[in-house]
């Protein structure tokens, strides 16, 4: 089970460093206007920092998995919120 998970956790963290990536790149200044944008950012910068070594995180793991969940729901979310 925890093989899966960080199987998982790997594949999404890399999935949205590259959006996150391809968003500054994009929307350059823009991107820091938007509060979720910000969100992204430190979300993503969290799990880096806690990816690349033994980094103590002043957040709690399971309150950044959360708010990890809560992104990955309003992604999904999104295309249902587009006009048609």
């Amino acid at each position: 089970g925890k093989d899966v998970f960080a199987g998982f956790e790997l594949f999404f963290g890399i999935l949205f460093t590259i959006e996150l990536v391809l968003k500054i790149f994009c929307l350059r200044r823009q991107f820091f206007k938007e509060c979720w944008n910000l969100i992204d950012l430190v979300i993503v910068l969290a799990w880096i920092a806690s990816s690349v070594g033994d980094t103590s995180l002043a957040i709690d793991v399971l309150l950044l998995r959360l708010a990890r969940l809560a992104r990955l729901i309003r992604l999904m979310r999104l295309p249902s919120n587009t006009p048609k």
